[in-house]
């Protein structure tokens, strides 16, 4: 049976087409700056990585069943998997860095953008160990670090 397709046939349907979010990590992704260019002009970049993690945040505290059992890697690994779909390619997970491994580093044009260390709330006097830790991650180039906290209670301060 031969198939014809008549002149007031109906067109098939077409998508509409994709925008893509412009975010700071889109921008830097062209060519590679000169080496003058490439100290740290970073506060955009880093207030739109704070923005995705605060973002990740609040999704994990809207769900917290799905998360309440989970370990410090999963929850990372969901920070990580958000973070990569703005920096794509350009986040470490477990990445080496001066004195050990950081769990979240952001590298643009093979230069540290972002360290971020991930750690559960054992209370005020874990801090210093945390931003111990921290600091042996980053070099004197490095401009932008955070601590991510996990924290299990409503009530910071009488926590652990």
């Amino acid at each position: 049976m031969p198939v014809r397709r008549t002149a007031d046939a109906p067109k098939a349907f077409e998508a509409p087409p994709l925008r893509q979010r412009a975010t700071p990590a889109k921008a830097a992704q062209g060519a590679p700056p000169k080496a003058k260019d490439l100290e740290p002009q970073l506060d955009e970049l880093y207030d739109h990585i704070l923005e995705v993690i605060r973002s990740v945040g609040r999704g994990l505290e809207r769900s917290p069943g799905s998360f309440a059992g989970a370990p410090e890697e999963t929850l990372r690994d969901h920070m990580l998997v958000t973070l990569n779909t703005h920096y794509v390619g350009a986040i470490y997970a477990e990445a080496f860095n001066r004195n050990g491994k950081t769990d979240l580093l952001i590298r643009v044009h093979d230069r540290n953008a972002f360290i971020g260390e991930c750690k559960w709330w054992h209370g005020p006097k874990a801090l210093h160990e945390a931003f111990d830790q921290l600091f042996g991650y980053t070099t004197w180039r490095d401009s932008r670090a955070a601590l991510i906290f996990y924290v299990p209670t409503k009530d910071v301060l009488r926590c652990c």
